[in-house]
């Protein structure tokens, strides 16, 4: 008797730990999905950042990502993406030396290799 009981004690926090908050997460992007309008940024399940600009039939959306257009099925839309209102400005001229620094120390690093 008391193996069953624990058998069903583990079934319902299975429940509520695991299928519970996926079946959530799972509706939340249904609704995602289907309320996507044109001119929402998007970021698809391949990590691609675009903006949605027109509609072609009821699965596919047409997007614009750097001057390229493609057509997405609207199960590719991973998540709406949203500008950080709050974030401070960067200094552009800082981050480019930082990163032109960082492609001189692999270079070099690749060149000490050979």
């Amino acid at each position: 008797m008391t193996s069953i009981a624990l058998a069903v004690v583990i079934f319902f926090a299975m429940y509520f730990m695991i299928i519970r908050p996926q079946k959530k997460q799972q509706e939340e992007v249904k609704a995602l999905r289907g309320n996507l309008q044109v001119g929402d940024k998007i970021v698809t399940i391949g990590g691609i950042v675009a903006e949605i600009i027109a509609f072609s039939g009821e699965e596919d959306l047409i997007v614009n990502s750097g001057g390229s257009e493609m057509i997405f099925k609207r199960k590719a839309v991973a998540r709406r993406e949203n500008p950080q209102l709050n974030e401070p400005e960067k200094d552009n001229e800082q981050e480019n030396t930082d990163v032109n620094d960082k492609k001189e120390e692999a270079f070099e690093f690749f060149e000490d290799e050979e």
